[in-house]
Formats: C-alpha cells, sequence, structure tokens
C-alpha cells in the first residue's frame, strides 16, 4: 500500500510539473509573440485617422500644385504669344 501511494505521489508531482511548464510556455508565447502583436495592432488602429489627415492634406497640396503648374504654363503661353518682349535691366542700360 505504501509502494502504491509513492506511485501515486510520484505521478502528481510530475504531472503539476507538466503543467507547470504548459502554463510558462503558454505565458511565454503571450508575452513575446501574442502581446506585441496586438500592441502593433492597437498602435496601427491607433495612427489611421492622422495616417487619413496626412493623405488628405497631401491631395489637396498636389491639386494645389497641379493647379499652380497649369497657371504657370497659361501665363508662359501668354508671355510668348505677347509681341512685346521684355528684357533684363542690365541689357537695357548698357
Amino acid at each position: 500500500m505504501n509502494d502504491k501511494m509513492a506511485s501515486i505521489k510520484r505521478w502528481w508531482v510530475i504531472d503539476a510539473v507538466g503543467i507547470a511548464v504548459c502554463i510558462s510556455v503558454t505565458a511565454l508565447s503571450y508575452l513575446s509573440l501574442i502581446r506585441p502583436a496586438i500592441v502593433m495592432q492597437e498602435e496601427s488602429q491607433r495612427l489611421q485617422p492622422l495616417l487619413a489627415q496626412r493623405e488628405d492634406a497631401l491631395e489637396a497640396a498636389q491639386a494645389s500644385l497641379d493647379a499652380l503648374r497649369k497657371d504657370l504654363e497659361d501665363t508662359q503661353g501668354a508671355l510668348e504669344d505677347q509681341p512685346l518682349r521684355l528684357e533684363s535691366g542690365a541689357q537695357v542700360n548698357s
């Protein structure tokens, strides 16, 4: 009977160690893999409105730049069509 109790106690110790190892592996994988992924996703979601705002500002700036380039082309074209040629002050004074 004493041997049977010792055998049962030994198996309980082995089971307890196995459970402790499983809990440790689970905690380690959560802390090293899962939690950083969750933090990265939360950070990404937090930054999404800022990214959208900056993309909108970029689109507005690009539209403004395109309009300014078009105005420059129109102005240069109008100047080329004018019969009056402007010369620099250095050329006129010499």
